[in-house]
């Protein structure tokens, strides 16, 4: 048999997307290793932004045995392994087969920095369906590199000859996949979302902070602007939102419920399911503000959906506490216990809260509301917790034996947000992350085409500071708008992240800018926003 070479070497190449270092464009086909150090420039960088496909394109067929891929992680500077790479192949470069993914062999939440070669080898792992065959006969190649965070790579490496070999065979038909993820355009909502179109989201530990800095409770009053749709009297006109998820980031004490500051433990968890079903509770005052809508609006069977937060089980919570009296110490720390017995005790809690917040909801016996499902709170893939994803997929289970849904809301191009119907969501909801930000109104368009390609929702973000100028409430508008432009107006699935009061307090406004927001996001939630 002809030696093999590496087919690549100095061979051109397309790439979906540049490089961070524009100068690293075509290092990888230039027969150069750089080191196991971040500050090598000879890494080429990429920053997020889903994935990256690198396609090579030969005038005649070639026969390739192996495939190789090199890779730099140091999670210090946010530089991970890919957790997969997928190599393709083709005839005609439009129709793609899957050759083989290969998935990383160090743990994405593994601290040393080090340096690891993704390889197919025809000798060892075989072509599909082909058992006699060890060579793919093709012209066109494709690999398709996820991207979460930061990614570093320095070669990618083709070894075959350029004859046909006779162990080397055309790969096509049973394995054909397309070359990226059609335009499955957004998600509609409907069964697939429980019923949840326009879902408000209501932070219900309190509804702001008093002079002092104490928390104050909801009251009654703050929240049947969220339920019906209001004049400036407060008289009921319509319906507003028909769906409410709550949520919370901290606990009185200050402990957190998502993966910032110091992480909550039993206590807190226990805190949160107390005062989620209290009498006098949000629910509470949500289901007698339907109840009484419903009367006034003459529609008896309506019902709002109700969707609760699952919060998350931070890596750095070494002492949760016991579930039991004489039950065993919850530990979620994989540095101080094995990492498998720190994603046992996480799985046990999250099965006992989910179970427990049930069992609170059939016991209070809401007649207005009906719970849709659970909400994962972190809002990203953290890579350095070890078994994330198992644990994100483990917690769906629980919430879908129980015949419910599971619902998401990562951040603009969040760690892993593309692959939310793999982590077991039954609805995700993209935040664009534009009104807080510096980015223009091209953000919107940018989140909505992720929104469309993944099969997504869409978030409507904003604060009280569109209440008391014209530069924040335009920013709102701009979301407003882009419903029209971008078509995620009318039946789309999505989500209105308003922090605690904004529209309360729009609600109550007689003109300006806070009456105009109030009555436009009505018109928005009705489709009556035209472009």
């Amino acid at each position: 048999m002809t030696k093999l070479r590496n087919l690549a070497f100095r061979q051109d190449y397309d790439c979906s997307r540049l490089p961070e270092n524009i100068a690293a464009e075509k290092c990888l086909t230039q027969g150069e290793y750089a080191a196991c150090d971040v500050s090598d420039p000879r890494w080429q960088r990429h920053l997020s932004k889903v994935d990256r496909k690198f396609a090579f394109h030969f005038d005649r067929a070639k026969s390739i045995r192996s495939i190789k891929l090199r890779f730099f992680q140091g999670i210090e500077y946010a530089v991970y392994y890919p957790e997969f790479v997928t190599i393709y192949v083709s005839d005609n470069g439009e129709d793609w087969s899957s050759l083989a993914r290969i998935h990383t062999r160090i743990p994405l939440y593994d601290e040393a920095e080090s340096v690891q070669t993704y390889q197919w080898d025809g000798k060892t792992d075989g072509v599909p369906g082909e058992p006699q065959a060890d060579m793919v006969y093709t012209r066109h190649v494709r690999i398709d590199v996820p991207v979460d965070v930061w990614v570093f790579m320095d070669s990618i490496e083709l070894w075959g000859t350029d004859e046909k070999a006779e162990t080397a065979v055309v790969l096509s038909g049973l394995f054909t996949e397309a070359a990226g993820p059609a335009m499955r355009g957004y998600h509609a909502a409907g069964e697939s979302s429980g019923g949840v179109h326009n879902m408000v989201l209501l932070y219900n530990g309190y509804s702001k902070h008093d002079d002092k800095g104490d928390r104050v409770p909801w009251s009654r009053e703050q929240l049947l602007p969220f339920v019906a749709y209001t004049d400036s009297a407060g008289r009921i006109k319509d319906w507003m939102f028909d769906s409410v998820l709550l949520l919370e980031l901290w606990a009185p004490n200050g402990n957190s419920f998502i993966d910032h500051g110091t992480p909550a433990d039993v206590n807190d968890w226990r805190w949160y399911l107390e005062h989620t079903f209290c009498r006098g509770s949000m629910l509470d005052m949500i289901n007698d503000h339907v109840s009484h809508s419903a009367e006034q609006l003459q529609n008896e069977d309506y019902r709002m959906k109700a969707v609760l937060m699952i919060p998350y089980p931070s890596d750095r919570q070494a002492a949760f506490g016991k579930l039991a009296e004489d039950g065993e110490m919850m530990n979620f720390d994989h540095r101080s216990i094995d990492p498998m017995e720190a994603y046992r005790h996480k799985c046990t809690v999250i099965d006992w809260y989910i179970h427990e917040a049930l069992s609170r909801w059939e016991a209070a016996g809401y007649s207005h509301l009906e719970l849709a499902g659970f909400y994962w709170m972190n809002e990203n893939v953290n890579h350095k917790s070890p078994g994330e994803q198992d644990l994100i997929r483990y917690a769906g289970s629980v919430v879908h034996e129980l015949g419910l849904k599971y619902y998401w809301i990562p951040y603009f191009e969040a760690p892993g947000f593309w692959r939310w119907k793999e982590l077991g969501f039954d609805a995700a909801i993209l935040q664009p992350n534009y009104f807080f930000g510096d980015s223009d109104a091209g953000r919107i368009k940018a989140a909505a085409d992720w929104a469309a390609l993944y099969g997504m929702g869409v978030e409507i973000e904003v604060n009280e500071s569109a209440l008391k100028g014209e530069h924040a409430y335009n920013k709102y508008a701009d979301y407003l708008e882009g419903g029209a432009k971008y078509g995620y107006n009318s039946r789309v699935l999505k989500g209105y992240y308003q922090d605690r009061l904004t529209f309360y307090h729009a609600s109550l406004a007689q003109e300006g800018l806070g009456y105009d927001l109030y009555h436009k996001t009505y018109q928005f939630i009705k489709g009556a926003r035209k472009k």
